[in-house]
């Protein structure tokens, strides 16, 4: 049994980190109040419109960044975010509207290649964001209890109410 586990634990890992060089959680930049773009997602660095790429430590196998495709954001370089309840709940509300999605779609496949490891960067992030400043631990609950709720960030709310009304 301990066997199995340590081998359920080593595939589950290496599914998670397919499309990186590291094992180590990838950093967020930190924007300070009025330097960057609110985006869908969080807050996007590019002010200089350059070309976006994927951010040190992810593969070929991570999203490509392309601006509109908010998702993809996560992956780049110059994703940002606020340490604010609007920035946390942006991504909390993408999180759900991913889930939904994957269940609407019962794609296996597309669950693997793009909603997992999307979900996976979130857990991330939040993960980091809350490391590095304790009193965020307090908003992302709070950025939950909304989600829970149904109270879900305008742009991801207006996605979802479309895809459940298939």
């Amino acid at each position: 049994a301990q066997e199995m586990n340590r081998y359920h634990e080593e595939l589950s890992s290496q599914i998670r980190y397919f499309n990186r060089t590291t094992h180590s959680p990838i950093p967020v930049i930190f924007a300070s109040e009025n330097e960057l773009e609110r985006i869908a997602t969080g807050s996007c660095s590019n002010i200089d419109g350059e070309v976006p790429s994927r951010a040190k430590g992810f593969n070929a196998k991570a999203p490509e960044p392309a601006c509109g495709t908010f998702e993809s954001c996560l992956f780049c370089e110059y994703f940002a975010i606020h340490e604010d309840f609007e920035d946390i709940h942006k991504l909390l509300s993408l999180k759900e509207a991913l889930n939904i999605t994957s269940m609407i779609r019962n794609d296996s496949e597309h669950h693997e290649a793009v909603v997992k490891p999307a979900i996976f960067r979130i857990d991330e992030i939040l993960d980091y964001v809350s490391n590095n400043n304790h009193g965020l631990r307090e908003v992302i609950r709070q950025a939950e209890d909304n989600i829970e709720m149904g109270n879900f960030n305008q742009h991801w709310g207006r996605q979802i109410e479309t895809l459940l009304r298939r």
